[in-house]
């Protein structure tokens, strides 16, 4: 097939069809179709369109929907509180307009956004009012589904992870000894308040603007080990560490195993042998570095 036969085919398979409510069968010849721009015959299916859109590759998607479907076909959102009840008879009625993988998908892609419904109706074809019904509804599905899952939870490598950890980060940063995580903050942003003194709590003078702060502690595999979740936007990364007890968390693992956490120039530096730190300034007054620029620039790549 030409570019120009592949281009064609491309812009017509993305187009929404006639009554398509759902995003499954639009992700699929999305995903069908940049396999079909960009990789040969031979190539394995590409991961790209489903880690944009969901932040997710194939499998990953497939697993958390195992998990997902049984919770959503089996709870309502259409009770008198705000929480997620058993359906008592599922024959009453009409069918759902959205599956399960549609619902977990839009989920997954809010995620990926800032908040605004509109990229949302544009991609699943759906209007204002039912996005976010099905938003809602999917939400509490997805916290129910992974509450008291092992693999959602929050909890600290064992020796063994922290020495696996440790070497996959040497392997890739040769400079960083006996380092098995990192920690960093983040921000996200939030709606503009009228009230003046909620506004100056979530105010960030840094960036102008307003934010919840959050402080994740993760190791290489990808889990979050530790965090501190919407603090206010104006606390420092280290106050959160203080607040949340993070420092209690990693200084135990220091003087047991010897491994370190990476941070970044805005964590304490003082009495805190569990953590590595990246200068965001490298040079003293003098004209000398703090420390050697190559480990820096791993400090900070990490």
């Amino acid at each position: 097939m030409s570019i120009r036969s592949r281009q064609t085919s491309f812009a017509h398979c993305c187009q929404l069809k006639r009554g398509e409510t759902t995003v499954e069968s639009f992700v699929m010849r999305l995903f069908f179709c940049q396999m079909m721009l960009f990789l040969p015959r031979s190539s394995c299916l590409c991961k790209k369109p489903m880690i944009s859109l969901t932040r997710l590759d194939y499998n990953s998607s497939l697993d958390l929907h195992d998990l997902f479907k049984p919770i959503f076909n089996n709870y309502t959102l259409y009770t008198k509180s705000s929480f997620i009840c058993k359906l008592h008879n599922k024959k009453k009625g009409r069918p759902r307009s959205v599956t399960s993988i549609s619902c977990l998908a839009l989920v997954l892609t809010w995620t990926r956004t800032k908040g605004a419904l509109r990229i949302l109706q544009l991609i699943f074809g759906l209007t204002s009012s039912p996005i976010s019904t099905w938003l809602k509804f999917g939400r509490r599905c997805l916290i129910k589904a992974l509450f008291n899952h092992p693999a959602a939870k929050v909890q600290l490598p064992t020796g063994q992870e922290i020495r696996a950890f440790e070497t996959t980060i040497k392997n890739k940063f040769n400079l960083l000894h006996n380092v098995w995580g990192a920690m960093d903050g983040v921000k996200l942003l939030i709606e503009q308040t009228g009230h003046g003194d909620e506004q100056n709590n979530f105010y960030n003078g840094w960036t102008h603007d307003h934010y919840v702060t959050n402080l994740l502690l993760f190791s290489p595999d990808g889990k979050v080990r530790g965090c501190y979740l919407n603090a206010p936007g104006v606390l420092h990364d280290s106050t959160l560490a203080t607040w949340g007890n993070l420092y209690d968390d990693i200084d135990p693992i220091f003087e047991r195993f010897g491994s370190h956490v990476d941070v970044d120039s805005t964590f304490a530096k003082a009495n805190k042998e569990s953590m590595i730190k990246s200068q965001r300034s490298n040079v003293t007054m003098d004209g000398f570095f703090v420390q050697p620029p190559t480990f820096n620039r791993q400090a900070t790549g990490c």
